[in-house]
Parts: C-alpha cells; sequence; structure tokens
C-alpha cells in the first residue's frame, strides 16, 4: 500500500512591488514558480500584497517557515482572539455551542482545526465529517494541541490568515 506523504496549508502574504498590472502579474509568475502546490490565491485590488495558500509536505514544514509562511496553529496561535470552551459531554453539542459562540459575535464559521482528521472523527464518531455537517474546510495541522479542536471564525475571509476569533473544544 503506498502512503500519501502528509501535507500542511501554509499561507503567506507576498508584497506587490509595483501596483500595476505588469506588477501584480509578475507577482503571479512567482507564486506559481514557489516550491511549494498553490492551493489559493486571494487578491483584492487596492490591497498592497498577494495572499497564497500552499500545501508543504510535512517532512519540509521547517524550510517553509523560514519562508515567512505560517500554519493555521500558528495564525490561531499568535493572532486570534482565542476562547477556550467549558468542556461538554457531548461532541456535536461541544461543536454547535462553538459555532453559536462566534456567531453571536457575529463573526462567519470559516474552518475548523486539529491535530488529524482521523482524531476529531474518533471523537465525533467515525461516520460523521464535521467538514461536511458544517460545511467548511478541515485543516489538519500536526502542531495543534492534540486533544482538541479549533473551530474558527472571520468576518473578512475565509483563508488561514483570515482567521481572527477561534473557539478551543476539548476532545475529552
Amino acid at each position: 500500500m503506498v502512503q500519501r506523504k502528509q501535507r500542511v496549508l501554509v499561507t503567506e502574504m507576498i508584497p506587490i512591488q509595483r501596483q500595476t498590472v505588469q506588477g501584480l502579474l509578475e507577482v503571479f509568475r512567482d507564486v506559481f514558480r514557489g516550491p511549494f502546490k498553490v492551493e489559493r490565491l486571494r487578491y483584492v485590488r487596492g490591497e498592497e500584497g498577494v495572499t497564497v495558500e500552499r500545501l508543504v509536505p510535512e517532512d519540509r514544514k521547517e524550510e517553509a517557515a523560514q519562508d515567512d509562511f505560517l500554519t493555521a496553529y500558528q495564525v490561531i496561535k499568535q493572532h486570534a482572539d482565542l476562547e477556550v470552551q467549558e468542556p461538554v459531554d457531548s461532541s456535536l453539542e461541544a461543536v454547535a455551542k462553538a459555532v453559536q459562540s462566534l456567531t453571536s459575535r457575529r463573526i462567519r464559521l470559516t474552518m475548523f482545526v486539529a491535530e488529524s482528521q482521523e482524531v476529531v472523527r474518533e471523537w465525533l464518531g467515525k461516520d460523521l465529517r464535521i467538514e461536511d455537517i458544517w460545511q467548511v474546510p478541515f485543516v489538519a495541522d500536526p502542531d495543534a494541541h492534540d486533544q482538541g479542536l479549533f473551530v474558527c471564525g472571520s468576518r473578512v475571509g475565509d483563508m488561514v490568515q483570515d482567521i481572527e476569533a477561534a473557539v478551543f473544544c476539548r476532545m475529552e
């Protein structure tokens, strides 16, 4: 059986040196020539940079860190307003309360982050896929807390770099 390499989603902001169409095209060319596969790219007219999300093999994560990439867990830890939820008996109830906490602050649910999808499925139930229930992506980050799920949200966008609030659910 062939085992797929584990990949980590990372994000970076690339400045646009020249605020012209040609300058933007140069940035796009550089982005796609980069060493890691581009997952998503976002440019908003008038912004000073382009946001890029890439999939990096886990064994090259340190190399990516030297290039100013941030993983989802690093964005949560460094930039998000973090709320730690009191333990709840039911896993689905815990996630629902976390989503409700975000939406009560007018923050839209954007993604779930945990160490691995397998750990979350074990907590929720083998047949349940959290990303299918709430229709937002799941991001596996091996650096994330091994006994918890981060329910993340943003008012501005749905990329990793946009995470501005997270609720930590203990998976006990």
